[in-house]
C-alpha cells in the first residue's frame, strides 16, 4: 500500500474502503488487497469546479460512488464518495478516468421507473458501472480491469450547428439481483439486451416482443432478477411485460397497461404498484394498483383522498421488506399491506410536490418535498415528522439522475441539485423496531389513523 508522500493527518474507514488524509491528498484503498483504486492519473478533485451527474451505492453499505464532469464537454468521470458526519463529503480517486460523453435521448424524462443513476456496482459488489450515452464501462475491482460493452453504432442525432445531440444507449439499468446490465439501443429500440458484466464482451440474452411497441422503459425487479418492460405503441396500445431473465420468456404480459404515469417495485417480493390515469366515457379517473408479478393477484387500492396518477403529484415506495407500501397524494397519506392491499393506516403529508425517497429503517420514510426544498423523515408508528433537513436548492425527482437516493443500509442519503452541487446527509437517531417486519410494526400499534 503506497501512501502519500506528504504526513497522514487522520485514518478513515467505510464498509468497504480505507482512507488516509492528509494535508494535500485522499487516497483510498480497498480493503481486499490495500491497492489503492484509482486510474494512471494524480489530478486533485475540485468540488467548486465538478458538476455532480449522478450518484450510487455499493450494495449492502452505505458506501456511495459519484459521476462528475469538470468542463463543459461533459466529460464525465467516476469517484468514491466518502460521506462522515459532521464533514463536508470528501471524493476519492477516481474508479473511471472522463470520456467525451453524449447526452441522453430526451425520452429519458418520460420514464416510468426512476431513472437509475450513471453510475454504481454489480449485484455482488466486484465489479463498477458507469453509463454515458455512447457506452457503458465496467471495472473489475479485484483486477482493476476496465471493459465495455459492446454498444452498436447508429447514425447520431444533431443540432443545427452539426453538434451531436443524443448517444446510441436509449435506456439502461442494472439488475440488483444477478449481475446483468440491461441495454436499449438506438438501432433496435424494441430489443432488451441483457450483459454479464463479468463478461461483458458478449450479449447474455435478447428480450423482444414483436407484438408490443418500442420499449418506453425497463427495470428489474430486484427479489427474482426479472426484468420488467413497458412498451408504449401508442396511447391506446401499451404493454406490461415480465421476463425470465434467465430463459428469456414472458412470465406475464398484460396488454391492458394503459395510462401508467410511473411503477414502483418491491424489493423484496414479486409486488409492483402502478400510478394510472384512465379514460372512460369521457372521464378522467386516477387509482395505485398492486399487483403480482404474474399477475393473478390485482387490485385498486383505497386511498383516503381522490388520487392523482400524475408524479408531480403523487408518489409509492414499498418498504426494505417488501411488506407495506407507503403512498402520498399532494398533503395525504397512506400505508397499505402490500400482500393484500389492506389500508392499514392514514397521515398528513406535509408535502405539496411529494416524492419517496426512500426508508430509513423498517418504520421510517424519507419524504423529499421539492417545492419547499426539505427532506422530512415520517414515523409510520407515531404518525409525526421526527426531523427535517433543508435541501438549499431545487432537487428534481425520480425522473432525472440527480435525483436523491438513500443507501442500501439506509445510513447516507445523497443527491445533488438542478445545477450539479452535491446535497449529502447523514441519517441519525433512527431506532428501527428489531426483529419485526415494518407490517408487524405497524399492526403492534393502533388502528387506522385518518388526517387531520
Amino acid at each position: 500500500m503506497h501512501c502519500p508522500d506528504d504526513d497522514v493527518i487522520e485514518v478513515a474507514t467505510t464498509d468497504r474502503l480505507v482512507a488516509l488524509i492528509s494535508e494535500s491528498h485522499f487516497s483510498v484503498f480497498a480493503f481486499h488487497d490495500l491497492q489503492p483504486m484509482n486510474s494512471n492519473q494524480n489530478e486533485t478533485f475540485v468540488a467548486e469546479q465538478a458538476t455532480v451527474d449522478s450518484v450510487g451505492f455499493v450494495p449492502r453499505s452505505n458506501d456511495s460512488v459519484v459521476a462528475y464532469s469538470v468542463d463543459a464537454a461533459l466529460n464525465q468521470a467516476v469517484c468514491p464518495l466518502l460521506v462522515r458526519s459532521g464533514e463536508a463529503p470528501v471524493l476519492g480517486t477516481r474508479l473511471f478516468d472522463p470520456v467525451t460523453a453524449s447526452v441522453f435521448d430526451p425520452r429519458e424524462s418520460e420514464r416510468v421507473f426512476p431513472v437509475p443513476g450513471r453510475c454504481g456496482y454489480t449485484a455482488d459488489a466486484s465489479c463498477a458501472l458507469t453509463v454515458d450515452a455512447d457506452s457503458f464501462r465496467t471495472r473489475d475491482l479485484s483486477s482493476s480491469i476496465v471493459a465495455s460493452l459492446p454498444v452498436p453504432d447508429k447514425m447520431a442525432d444533431v443540432d443545427g450547428d452539426n453538434n451531436c445531440t443524443t448517444g446510441n444507449i436509449l435506456l439502461f439499468a442494472f439488475s440488483p439481483k444477478d449481475n446483468l446490465i440491461g441495454l436499449v439501443c438506438g438501432d433496435s429500440e424494441r430489443v432488451i439486451r441483457l450483459f454479464d458484466a463479468k463478461t461483458p464482451a458478449k450479449m447474455v440474452l435478447a428480450l423482444s416482443d414483436d407484438h408490443a411497441g418500442p420499449v418506453s422503459d425497463f427495470s428489474f425487479l430486484p427479489a427474482s432478477g426479472h426484468v420488467v418492460s413497458y412498451h408504449r405503441k401508442s396511447e391506446d396500445e401499451e404493454t406490461l411485460i415480465i421476463w425470465n431473465q434467465k430463459s428469456g420468456t414472458a412470465v406475464s404480459r398484460d396488454t391492458s397497461a394503459n395510462g401508467v404515469c410511473y411503477i414502483r417495485l418491491s424489493p423484496a417480493s414479486d409486488r409492483i404498484a402502478l400510478s394510472v390515469r384512465r379514460e372512460t366515457a369521457g372521464s378522467t379517473t386516477a387509482v395505485l394498483v398492486l399487483r403480482s408479478g404474474d399477475n393473478r393477484f390485482n387490485v385498486s387500492l383505497t386511498t383516503p383522498v381522490s388520487w392523482a396518477a400524475e408524479r408531480s403529484l403523487s408518489d409509492a415506495e414499498f418498504s426494505p421488506d417488501g411488506t407495506v407500501l407507503v403512498g402520498l397524494c399532494v398533503t395525504s397519506g397512506c400505508v397499505w399491506n402490500a400482500g393484500s392491499g389492506e389500508q392499514l393506516r392514514t397521515f398528513d403529508g406535509e408535502c405539496h410536490s411529494p416524492e419517496v425517497v426512500g426508508w430509513p429503517t423498517n418504520i421510517h420514510v424519507l419524504l423529499h418535498d421539492s417545492s419547499n426544498e426539505r427532506l422530512l423523515v415520517y414515523d409510520v408508528i407515531s404518525d409525526l415528522v421526527v426531523a427535517s433537513a433543508v435541501t438549499e436548492g431545487r432537487v428534481e425527482g425520480k425522473w432525472s439522475t440527480r435525483r436523491f437516493r438513500i443507501s442500501p443500509r439506509g445510513g447516507v442519503v445523497v443527491g445533488s441539485t438542478v445545477h450539479g452541487e452535491l446535497r449529502a446527509f447523514i441519517c441519525r437517531n433512527m431506532a428501527s423496531a428489531r426483529r419485526q417486519t415494518s407490517l408487524q410494526a405497524i399492526r403492534a400499534t393502533t388502528g387506522v389513523t385518518s388526517p387531520k
